[in-house]
């Protein structure tokens, strides 16, 4: 221990100056803000002084996001924040994002995100990075547009160079003339040059389309295949599925209480709530895969329910994709490897072991699993979990055309808006918000 005459002196001047900047800088006010940052991210119930270690992966991610927002620096680059986070979260999120001063990069497959936070999209698609003003859907009618008048554009090109290049072969053909010769005691065709003028012209037309036309013209439009899958779904009757006074507990902590619900036929519900209000509990008790539970769940004469899980533990990892697809649904290999395709699993890529699969890849295996399969009930959970956005668009397009009842828990706002969501039923407040 030193002694007292060994202190240094404080400098009084340079620490009320520090005080001052860090009161300047918000210090004062991050540990006011941390509560509140914990509570808008879904981190309410973790106490403060536990070690990060204990955290789950999810509970990690939301607390870094967490951190990098309570900086404030003057750039943030945030790389699918949404992840892990319930609507309210995210809705909290983008409030923070569209009242921030500083400059926000991001990554994100939620297009509803992105409408409500982006001014500018960054196109990366075929190594051109064009850049778009406005949000997801302003980026997506200036890029069709665009789309449309390159293909105007390309084929009237094309149209010209074909005009000119006939043009230039006439008048090459005319810089030649047959004429007949005798050739030592032999009468035959010669070839003779009667015209340079017109080989001349002919030469200017070729240098013509390639200096000028080729050389200013756009790359050929990558056309996108028109992808329609068809969905295998069986009638039903009027009733669904009705669900009287629902309990269920986990480790005393109680998730559903006295809950209710009547499914008709028709019925597009989508399942909202904060994080841990019991929406994939409510499924796997509906489809029998939890049972611990009081209450009565009556299910219509003639339904056949079909249910994505997000964990995708329902796949076979020692499978290739076309084994596991042809394991549930009677159809030729041919047929099969058609039907995969068009969910982006193209070629060789049918014949993938499940294991190598990314999660947006299983989840894309699944849907085409239960889309071929003969159901008229879908009970699905975070469908587009991992998806990229060509992804979630092709399953959008066939879930929108489905026949048949479902139930549908996800974040995916502008995805949930596409498959035409007729009633709502939020678990956090127990209530049918439209009906």
């Amino acid at each position: 221990m030193k002694a007292l005459s060994s202190v240094e002196p404080v400098d009084l001047d340079r620490y009320l100056a520090l005080q001052e900047k860090f009161y300047e800088m918000g210090g004062y006010d991050i540990l006011s803000s941390i509560p509140n940052y914990l509570i808008e991210l879904g981190l309410s119930d973790i106490s403060l002084d536990k070690s990060v270690q204990e955290l789950s992966g999810g509970q990690k991610t939301r607390l870094k996001l967490g951190k990098l927002l309570l900086s404030k620096d003057s750039l943030l680059l945030l790389d699918e924040p949404t992840n892990y986070l319930d609507v309210a979260s995210v809705e909290w999120l983008e409030n923070f994002l569209q009242n921030y001063q500083g400059i926000v990069m991001l990554i994100s497959h939620d297009r509803e995100f992105l409408n409500n936070c982006c001014n500018k999209i960054l196109d990366l698609e075929n190594k051109k990075y064009p850049i778009y003003l406005g949000n997801y859907d302003e980026y997506l009618f200036q890029k069709s547009t665009k789309e449309y008048n390159d293909l105007m554009i390309y084929k009237a090109r094309m149209k010209e160079i074909d005009r000119l290049s006939k043009e230039a072969g006439k008048k090459k053909s005319e810089a030649r003339v047959t004429d007949k010769k005798f050739i030592r005691g032999w009468e035959g065709p010669v070839v003779r040059k009667v015209s340079g003028k017109k080989a001349k012209t002919a030469q200017i037309i070729l240098n013509k389309i390639e200096n000028n036309i080729k050389k200013n013209m756009p790359d050929k439009p990558i056309l996108k295949d028109k992808i329609k899958i068809d969905i295998h779904n069986i009638q039903s009757g009027w009733k669904i599925l009705d669900i009287e006074k629902l309990t269920f507990s986990y480790d005393d902590k109680k998730i559903l209480n006295n809950f209710n619900l009547s499914v008709r036929k028709g019925d597009r519900i989508a399942l909202v709530g904060n994080n841990g209000s019991g929406k994939s509990t409510l499924l796997k008790i509906i489809i029998g895969e939890i049972q611990n539970y009081t209450g009565s769940i009556s299910v219509g004469d003639s339904i056949v329910p079909a249910y994505f899980s997000q964990e995708h533990d329902l796949l076979d990892p020692n499978k290739t994709v076309i084994q596991e697809f042809l394991k549930y649904i009677e159809m030729n290999e041919g047929d099969a490897r058609t039907y995969l395709y068009n969910v982006l699993f193209a070629g060789d890529q049918v014949f993938q072991d499940i294991s190598t699969l990314s999660y947006g890849e299983r989840a894309r295996l699944q849907m085409a699993i239960i889309l071929a399969g003969k159901s008229n009930f879908l009970l699905l959970d975070e469908p587009t979990s991992h998806m990229d956005i060509p992804s979630r668009e092709i399953i959008e397009k066939a879930l929108a055309s489905y026949d048949g009842t479902m139930i549908v828990v996800s974040h995916d706002r502008y995805f949930l808006n596409k498959i035409g969501i007729n009633r709502i039923v939020d678990l956090g407040r127990l209530e049918v918000i439209n009906e």
